[in-house]
């Protein structure tokens, strides 16, 4: 469940049959990476003239833009930081009264720089993005030292360093706990069977003060993906005890490895390359399952949008980089070909994405070319 959940969940239903006449939605999306705060106020000014431009009902209103415009930069000016990219979703009357606004810092970069001003939010890219970034809590476990980081899309924060305060004769078998790989590939250490079970006993109380801070802070937390350990060959011999604690106490899927990590870009590096094996191979493992049934099966874009158009769709397969002009209706009804009171969008991905979503389906984003025939395929609910 990435980070967006809440906010989309709130914005995808406004029902525009509900809204005022005279009330109307604005959603813009700019790439603020690696950009100052002089390029993104200007970037923004840029895309708000053209969205005025475009709609009709905003002409001669220079009132109603100069609120918008003003409510805008207040809220940018209230920001230290931008990331990768930035997305504002507003409300407002062509009275020129603001009713909100949303400031939403994204963690990966658009795919397209652009402002609607309609009825609806045009929420595709939100959609897509969370879909595609994944948010993880990433330790790094040695004997008496633990770091978690939180992982969210390109930034990779310290949240908190554990370490025991240990008394001499504690520090003295810890200090003295140095496997050696023995026949077989088995670690051995030394100081027979009792001073083991001391050193055993130490880890095991050392990573629940871990999931005790884990789980005081992040259960329940919606935005957290999945957690991340990389444990030093130490807690080799309690490694599925340390699954399953993370399982049942903090409810996030766990994905545990055994394996030496040099310093914090590594660890970032081997996080995100284990969750994007982890979920390749879940995907893979789902749309298989999907092309066996073969009669609720489809893999083209008209076959899919007829599908969406009529709520069949239970699993959506799409390629990261899809990409199909196409036309929609005012009641969200999608096309690949021009039909009455349609208007041609650029990317009709991002509209069968947001149905699916809205209508209960799961979507699953491909990173990996030839998993699927062509972009786009589904699982169909029904025929």
């Amino acid at each position: 469940m990435a980070r967006y959940d809440e906010l989309l969940n709130r914005l995808l239903f406004e029902d525009p049959s509900k809204l005022d006449e005279d009330t109307y939605l604005l959603s813009l999306y700019i790439d603020t990476h690696s950009k100052s705060r002089s390029q993104i106020e200007t970037s923004i000014n840029s895309f708000l003239k053209q969205g005025y431009e475009k709609k009709e009902v905003l002409k001669k209103k220079d009132k109603v833009k100069k609120a918008i415009t003003e409510r805008v930069f207040k809220a940018i000016q209230g920001q230290d930081v931008f990331k990768r990219g930035l997305a504002i979703y507003l409300k407002f009357t062509l009275e020129g009264n603001i009713d909100s606004l949303e400031l939403v810092h994204l963690h990966a970069t658009p795919k397209d720089e652009e402002i609607y001003i309609g009825k609806i939010y045009d929420l595709d890219q939100l959609i897509w993005i969370n879909n595609v970034t994944r948010d993880a809590l990433v330790i790094h476990l040695e004997i008496n030292d633990a770091k978690i980081y939180l992982m969210s899309g390109s930034d990779f924060v310290l949240l908190k360093e554990i370490e025991l305060e240990l008394d001499d004769d504690v520090r003295s078998f810890v200090n003295e706990y140095n496997p050696t790989r023995g026949r077989g590939g088995i670690f051995q250490s030394g100081g027979g069977k009792s001073m083991e079970k001391k050193r055993r006993d130490f880890l095991r109380t050392f990573f629940n003060e871990v999931i005790k801070y884990v789980k005081s802070n992040y259960k329940g937390d919606s935005s957290i993906d999945y957690i991340v350990i990389f444990h030093s060959t130490a807690y080799d011999f309690m490694s599925d005890d340390i699954s399953k604690k993370v399982k049942r106490d903090i409810v996030v899927t766990p994905l545990i490895y055994s394996q030496g990590i040099k310093g914090k870009n590594e660890l970032q590096s081997y996080a995100k390359k284990k969750i994007e094996e982890f979920e390749r191979a879940l995907k893979r493992d789902i749309l298989v399952k999907a092309k066996k049934k073969n009669e609720l099966y489809v893999k083209d874009w008209d076959d899919v949008c007829e599908s969406v158009n009529m709520a069949k769709i239970e699993n959506l397969f799409i390629a990261l980089s899809a990409s199909k002009e196409g036309y929609v209706k005012d009641n969200g009804l999608i096309y690949t070909q021009p039909v009455t009171e349609s208007r041609k969008v650029k990317n009709i991905a991002h509209k069968i994405i947001r149905k699916v979503l809205e209508q209960g389906g799961k979507v699953y984003v491909l990173k990996e070319k030839g998993l699927i025939d062509g972009e786009i395929s589904a699982q169909l609910r029904f025929r």
